[in-house]
This record gives C-alpha cells, sequence and structure tokens, in this order.
C-alpha cells in the first residue's frame, strides 16, 4: 500500500473519529454511521487487493526458484550462523 494511501486512510480514520464524539444529532450520527462503513469497506477492498498482489509475488518467487533450479543452481540452503569476533564473555561466576 503506497505511503499516500495509506496516510489518507488514517486521516479519515482521525477525521471520522473528532466527528463521533460531537455528533449529537441523530442525522449527524447517520452521517458518521455512513462515513464509517464507506471507510470500513474502502480498507477492506484495499486489504483484497494487497492479498491478491502478495498471492502474485509468491508465484513469481515460485517461477524464480524453478527457473534456477533448471538453470543448475544449487538451491539456496539456510544462511550460515553469524560469526561474531572479539574476546568471548566471561560467565559470572558466584
Amino acid at each position: 500500500m503506497s505511503e499516500s494511501l495509506l496516510a489518507g486512510l488514517k486521516s479519515q480514520y482521525l477525521e471520522i473519529e473528532g466527528r463521533l464524539g460531537a455528533a449529537e444529532d441523530a442525522e449527524a450520527r447517520e452521517a458518521v454511521k455512513r462515513e464509517i462503513i464507506a471507510l470500513f469497506k474502502r480498507v477492506d477492498g484495499a486489504l483484497t487487493e494487497l492479498g491478491q498482489l502478495k498471492d502474485g509475488i509468491r508465484g513469481l518467487a515460485e517461477r524464480y526458484k524453478q527457473m534456477n533450479n533448471a538453470a543448475g543452481a544449487a538451491p539456496a540452503g539456510p544462511a550460515p550462523a553469524p560469526q561474531f569476533t572479539g574476546a568471548r564473555p566471561a560467565a559470572a561466576t558466584w
């Protein structure tokens, strides 16, 4: 999600949140209710699109792995544990 979209959604949320406390009559509360529903639907739609994009990225990664294996490259194994330099800390003795 782009930073501007996220910022816009947060801004809309904060605006609704501020008006929710100030909605004194039934008409104002109903307007806030409609805006909450619209914001929820907008966020839900964005999440659905992001989920689809995430699945597509997984497909790209799988295709990359297959392509890499077909080219004779050794599959990447786990990274070796980091090796630290310098003096080892001494254990305290009681």
